[in-house]
Formats: structure tokens, C-alpha cells, sequence
């Protein structure tokens, strides 16, 4: 584990682990309406284009909150409201999701192999994205959901697994365990913020629901989500910036990476270390 701040510091060493703790990743870019995107041929050619990797698609309509962020990044309130269309692809082993609204693109996978090959995913959008409707993208962020069971019998694991500062009451009342324990922060990053829930869940605790399906166990939750937060952020997006903004991107999935690593004990990235094939 870490000694470095992990919201301010070096990121660290990457350290491959299987799929199991990551219930789901996500990658999302905002930009400025697109409003082209809602009209009825908006996404034909864009479609067509991605069908080899998404080949099903379902479209829904969404009332929209339009609002603001301060210099902090707290959300300010919401100064209107309109109807949008949003478009889901879904891929051809049905666990990747690309949703796509008038306001914002987000790539999500709940079987999560490796960097590399969902940001290969990522590229592939962008390619045809960017050259359809050159976005003026205003905010990135990515997002590590993980979970694993709390238990093993009636043994309570996650003291061996999990840093002690994120045991919470878990560890005051051993004998009267809370039936469920959340903790949230936001840190400043150099990349931007990060947003942190974690602790101990109940038997179907639903959270985010149509980003995470619940579990029958108790389990013990860690959502990072690592975004930049620069209001004067405006980059006009062409097929040549697709490098920048995947760069970018790497470097918040670092930090993402450092505060889980920090977040965790060797015991748990030895347990979960992915097997070399």
C-alpha cells in the first residue's frame, strides 16, 4: 500500500487484478450541445459505422437538468430542464455500453480485462464520433466501481483486505456490525477532482441502478471517480485530437488507480492479482 497522498502525489505502480472487484468502468466525455445528435437521422451514419463492436441499439427520451459547476466542482442548481434523446449501443458480448446524449458520450464495461483494450474501444468511438460532429468537449472523467463480497461464512474479511481508515464502525462494534456503512469525499487532484463512496452494503443495496445491478450479499463498495474540473476547458475535438483527449483520459484512470491502491491492502491485490495466461 501507498505512503504517498494518493490525490496529490505520484501515481503508482499499475498492478494487473482479475475482473472480479471491478463491478464496472466507466469513461465519460461532456461537451456542448450537440443537438443534432436528438433529430431523427442524428446518429445514422455514426451507427453504421460502430455496428462490427455495437450492434444493438435502443433509444429513449430523458428530461435533462441543464446546470452548472463552481470553481470547486460542487454542482450548482439545475437553471433548466429539456427533453433529450439518448441512444444506448450495446456490444456484440453484451458487457460494454456506449450511451450517447445530446451533452455527454459514456463508455462503460462490467468485465473489465485491461486498460489497453478498453481504451482501444474508446479510440474506436472517438474516431468516427470526432469526425461526424467535432464535439467541443468540456469535462472528462473515469470512473472504477468495485465489489467484493464482505464476507466468507460468517467471517467479516474486508479488516485484512481494506485500508483501516475505511473501515468506519466495522471495526469499533465487531459483536453489533452496522447492516450498512457509506462514507463519501471529494479530494482535489492535479487532473481534477475525485469523487469517493465506500463501505459496507446490505443484501440488494442498490446504488446508481442502471449503472449497477445489486447483489444478494453483503458486500463492500468503492466508486472513484476521477474527473477534471477546469471551467475554461473547451477543446474543439477533430480526428487529430483523439491522442489528447485519450491521454488525458489515461491520466485520470492513474489517479484512479493510485487512490484504489491506497484504498486497499497487499492482501487484497494479492488475492485478486490477475493470473498470467
Amino acid at each position: 500500500m501507498t505512503t504517498e497522498n494518493p490525490f496529490l502525489g505520484p501515481y503508482s505502480a499499475r498492478t494487473q487484478i482479475s475482473p472480479d472487484p471491478l463491478a464496472r468502468v466507466l469513461v465519460q466525455l461532456v461537451f456542448q450541445p450537440l443537438f443534432v445528435i436528438s433529430t431523427t437521422d442524428g446518429l445514422a451514419k455514426f451507427q453504421d459505422a460502430i455496428r462490427s463492436r455495437f450492434p444493438s441499439v435502443q433509444m429513449m427520451k430523458q428530461v435533462i437538468e441543464m446546470g452548472t459547476t463552481d470553481d470547486h466542482g460542487k454542482e450548482q442548481a439545475p437553471h433548466d430542464t429539456v427533453t433529450g434523446i439518448i441512444y444506448q449501443f450495446i456490444s456484440m458480448n453484451s458487457t460494454s455500453r456506449l450511451t450517447i446524449a445530446d451533452t455527454a458520450l459514456t463508455l462503460e464495461t462490467a468485465h473489465y480485462l485491461n486498460r489497453e483494450d478498453f481504451l482501444s474501444d474508446l479510440k474506436f468511438i472517438l474516431g468516427h464520433f470526432f469526425r461526424d460532429y467535432s464535439p467541443t468537449v468540456t469535462r472528462m472523467g473515469y470512473r472504477y466501481i468495485n465489489r467484493i463480497s464482505a464476507f466468507e461464512g460468517e467471517k467479516l474479511v474486508t479488516p485484512s483486505l481494506i485500508n483501516p481508515d475505511l473501515l468506519g464502525l466495522h471495526e469499533l462494534f465487531p459483536d453489533n456490525l452496522p447492516q450498512r456503512e457509506l462514507s463519501q469525499a471529494r479530494f482535489s487532484t492535479p487532473e481534477g477532482v475525485a469523487n469517493l463512496v465506500w463501505g459496507h452494503t446490505d443484501p440488494n443495496y442498490m446504488r446508481d441502478e442502471e449503472i449497477l445491478n445489486p447483489t444478494n450479499i453483503k458486500a463492500w463498495l468503492l466508486d472513484i471517480d476521477v474527473m477534471t474540473n477546469k471551467d475554461d476547458l473547451r477543446l474543439s475535438c477533430d480526428e487529430n485530437s483523439i491522442d489528447i483527449i485519450v491521454n488525458q483520459i489515461n491520466n485520470l484512470a492513474d489517479r484512479g488507480r493510485t487512490i484504489f491502491n491506497w484504498c486497499v491492502t497487499q492482501n487484497f491485490l494479492d488475492r485478486f492479482k490477475k493470473e498470467e495466461n
